[in-house]
């Protein structure tokens, strides 16, 4: 990641594979890591990574030290200056993600003595920085052992807030008339490249949330829509029963159109009609809609969708005005014959 829009390039990227998600609301995993319930919270965060695997701690002693990928400032021997927190184990032959071998394999994380003693938010980005090593390997990407591209993952599956509260930890300290004050920076991106990732994602995200909310506008609108049309078509039918029972007179004009309305099928075909306009957009809807991952498919689906939802309300709008312009020549007709009636009446008078 050495090009300026490098940060930008693999969020693409991530978005065609993984996708993005949504920011959540993390005070529960605050709870959990509080009351030192580690290895639930790191199911839970791999649980929002959409890791299947199940999940196994165990502690590092001074027997087993470890080398650290962790999210945490690093000295020339690589390893932890300000103590590490969790390392992850990646097996050489860990199984391709997607696959029955994948889902059984055993994510193994390590943790050392400074989990418990740095913030709730630090201890949640430094896990799901782990886990994102997993997800990366797993799928082979060209950038896995890229920090910095591993750095991303996490935010681009909706942990950004929780990393910016996490990232940058402050401390003071107080001998005698002298505060010392320690700002440590974890993490592999600057300040620069995690705000540019941070509004990528929420852009996307924020358009995610505007397009599907303009899905289920459309929805919503074209239910009702088809079902006005259904009783408008309805009602043309009792008009022309009624037109039958009369055996009135109707206008030349009309006639071509009345006769049409006798052919058989006439308003079960209309009625196909606008179910068929909601077959053809409807295909795919929940889906969509269910989708966890905003990923460039779900962006060009939405996409598509709501452009066909347009073209539906307008083959609806069509189909209602074909109905209404029906009803209005029966009702005219309705009306000659009451007017004729009203004429005959008062000549006989």
């Amino acid at each position: 990641m050495t090009s300026p829009n490098s940060v930008t390039s693999h969020l693409h990227e991530f978005q065609r594979v993984i996708g993005f998600k949504d920011y959540m609301d993390v005070g529960r995993w605050v709870d959990m890591y509080q009351a030192r319930d580690y290895l639930k919270l790191c199911r839970a965060i791999g649980a929002q990574m959409k890791l299947p695997n199940e999940i196994a701690l165990e502690e590092a002693t001074a027997s087993t030290p470890f080398r650290t990928y962790a999210m945490s400032p690093t000295d020339e021997a690589g390893r932890g200056t300000q103590g590490i927190v969790a390392q992850v184990t990646i097996p050489e032959n860990l199984p391709i993600y997607g696959t029955p071998a994948f889902a059984a394999h055993i994510i193994r994380i390590t943790t050392g003595d400074a989990i418990g003693k740095i913030p709730a938010e630090t201890a949640i980005a430094i896990i799901a920085h782990e886990l994102s090593h997993i997800l990366l390997h797993s799928l082979r990407h060209h950038d896995r052992d890229s920090e910095k591209c591993t750095d991303l993952v996490p935010i681009a599956l909706g942990f950004a807030n929780i990393v910016r509260s996490g990232r940058v930890v402050t401390t003071s300290t107080r001998a005698g008339n002298v505060t010392t004050t320690l700002t440590t920076t974890y993490g592999y991106l600057s300040d620069a490249e995690f705000e540019e990732a941070a509004a990528t994602v929420k852009a996307a995200v924020t358009k995610w949330r505007s397009d599907a909310a303009a899905v289920a506008n459309l929805l919503g609108r074209s239910r009702r829509e088809s079902e006005r049309t259904k009783r408008e078509i309805e009602r043309v039918r009792r008009l022309l029963l009624a037109l039958d029972q009369s055996r009135r007179r109707v206008r030349i004009s009309d006639g071509a159109r009345i006769v049409a309305m006798h052919a058989p099928g006439y308003f079960d075909d209309r009625r196909s009609a606008v179910d068929a306009v909601l077959r053809s957009w409807f295909n795919g809807m929940p889906t969509i809609q269910q989708a966890m991952h905003y990923t460039t498919n779900v962006a060009a689906e939405l996409e598509a969708a709501i452009e066909g939802g347009e073209r539906g309300m307008v083959a609806l709008s069509h189909l209602r005005a074909d109905a209404h312009s029906d009803a209005r020549i029966l009702n005219r007709s309705q009306s000659l014959l009451s007017r004729a009636i009203e004429w005959i009446r008062h000549r006989w008078r």
